[in-house]
């Protein structure tokens, strides 16, 4: 993807979730705030992240998209591909904030979807 286009549409993510902050539902005071979706989010990434980036290099080549053929051959690299890092240390920090952000962001305007 164009390093340009994927710049506009972070910041168009980060506009839209400001606005919905600005002019959403606003939860009720007496319930605490509790980010469920965002901390699962968070675990789901940060597990195999970390693992790939400390005792488990391997898991980005058995686990990333390959191609053309990832559809077809391999489905599951469909998914699998989300979890692993090809950016390293700074990759699994940005994959980790960005979700932490608008997830914080989405729950405090719409709830955490009981």
């Amino acid at each position: 993807m164009n390093p340009g286009l994927a710049t506009t549409l972070y910041l168009v993510v980060l506009c839209a979730a400001s606005a919905a902050w600005q002019f959403g539902p606003r939860r009720s005071r007496n319930r605490p705030f509790r980010p469920v979706a965002t901390a699962a989010v968070l675990i789901i990434i940060a597990v195999p992240s970390l693992l790939q980036l400390t005792i488990a290099p391997g898991m980005l080549l058995s686990m990333e998209r390959s191609g053309v053929s990832t559809g077809i051959e391999q489905p599951w690299r469909l998914v699998t591909a989300l979890l692993v890092q090809d950016g390293g240390w700074a990759g699994m920090a940005f994959n980790l904030t960005t979700p932490v952000r608008i997830g914080l962001l989405a729950e405090l305007v719409w709830g955490a979807g009981h």
